[in-house]
């Protein structure tokens, strides 16, 4: 297993960046971009394949109230097969594999009081 492992997959850096500006002492922006790169080994279906979020929010502090608004992009690129592509399953004719992307896009508001 551990040699399966060890051939299919390969050593990976995660990079994260985010920065925060104060306006003022009430509001806050912030923003940042994550990078993940892809494990498999340039033999591997997937080796092509790329995944990064681009990421900003407004924060907002009176007292001890705040209120921070945020926003994620998530874009992932990658082949997709449906089936084994071992040359005694299917022959690759019969099966292509389809080039994916997907994007998504979240919101998140967060309310929050200090005691």
């Amino acid at each position: 297993l551990n040699e399966t492992i060890n051939n299919t997959f390969r050593a990976t850096h995660n990079l994260r960046f985010g920065a925060e500006l104060k306006l003022s002492p009430m509001l806050a922006l912030r923003g940042g971009y994550a990078m993940f790169q892809n494990p498999y080994k340039d033999e591997f279906l997937n080796a092509e394949g790329e995944h990064y979020n681009i990421t900003g929010g407004l924060g907002f502090r009176v007292d001890n109230m705040s209120i921070d608004v945020s926003y994620l992009y998530n874009k992932e690129t990658y082949i997709h097969s449906l089936y084994q592509t071992d040359e005694n399953f299917l022959e690759a004719e019969f099966q292509k594999p389809a080039n994916m992307t997907s994007t998504d896009h979240q919101l998140a508001v967060t309310l929050g009081w200090r005691f």
